[in-house]
């Protein structure tokens, strides 16, 4: 995981939790007047925490949830856990959920968001006389979460992108102005580059103009096989309705006739190997076509 995704994934979970009903809930529940409360009315706010809690576990995203598994709040998207608040009994398993849930969220708010603070701000920009007519294009290192990269490959793909950065830049008469603005680590590597911002904007359409055309060249492969497949069919077809018709026949009679005709124009040349080439061109003309 991304510094920048922890953090952001971390703010919103804290946004959350911090004004959620499950932590009004929570405790509500932990308090002796809660105990107490066997009433059909304890009911209501269950089913409004559980409905706030399930639309905030449906819009989380991956980053999000590895979050919440470290703090074992994950299982608060699994509805039967749900039974904890219900069971009037409070039995060793109810109590043990609650105490799961309630310990994970008193350290997650306690403690998570003083530690994010320490990686500093994810979507820090950079000073105002950069970012005027700047825009940033993050690129990210395809490998498995352990491989290591050749510092001769980061070297080269750094070249690759200067390149592409002075190419463009020249297409536009403009002056490559670019910064290596953040590089973070984790999981996964990527780097920030800082650039012109229309600059900026022709890479990231070139990049995805590649992108489709790689990723889409099958596709536009068979699109062609299947046209160049239904233009051969109507092919055949108009060739058996000539069949029908005798026009192919009187067609082959009618080349018979000019290669008949063109053997006899060289008949009257001496023997020899160019003449014997002359003489066989009809033959060979009329055997390929047929």
């Amino acid at each position: 995981m991304l510094r920048q995704d922890l953090a952001r994934s971390a703010k919103k979970i804290e946004l959350f939790f911090n004004t959620s009903k499950f932590r009004g809930l929570l405790n509500r529940f932990e308090s002796t007047s809660a105990a107490r409360d066997e009433g059909e009315g304890r009911f209501t706010p269950i089913l409004s925490a559980y409905n706030e809690v399930a639309t905030f576990f449906v819009r989380c995203t991956k980053e999000e949830r590895e979050v919440l598994k470290i703090f074992k709040l994950d299982t608060m998207e699994d509805p039967k856990n749900w039974n904890a608040f219900i069971d009037s009994d409070r039995s060793s398993s109810t109590a043990t959920t609650i105490y799961t849930w309630s310990s994970g969220l008193h350290f997650l708010l306690g403690y998570l968001p003083n530690l994010v603070a320490m990686l500093g701000e994810p979507d820090e920009m950079p000073p105002a006389e950069l970012s005027e007519n700047s825009e940033r294009i993050n690129f990210f290192l395809n490998e498995s979460k352990d491989d290591l990269i050749e510092l001769k490959v980061f070297t080269e793909l750094l070249k690759t992108i200067n390149e592409l950065f002075d190419t463009i830049s020249t297409l536009h008469k403009q002056k490559n102005i670019a910064f290596v603005w953040r590089i973070d680590s984790g999981s996964k590597k990527f780097f920030s580059i800082l650039g012109n911002k229309s600059i900026v904007k022709e890479i990231k359409d070139a990049i995805i103009e590649i992108w489709n055309a790689s990723r889409f060249a099958h596709a536009n492969e068979f699109e062609t096989n299947c046209r160049a497949a239904i233009q051969g069919c109507s092919l055949i077809e108009n060739i058996a309705k000539l069949e029908k018709t005798g026009a192919i026949k009187r067609a082959k009679a009618r080349a018979d006739e000019y290669a008949a005709a063109a053997r006899d124009c060289v008949n009257h040349l001496p023997d020899s190997e160019y003449s014997d080439s002359l003489r066989s061109i009809p033959a060979y003309v009329l055997e390929r076509e047929s």
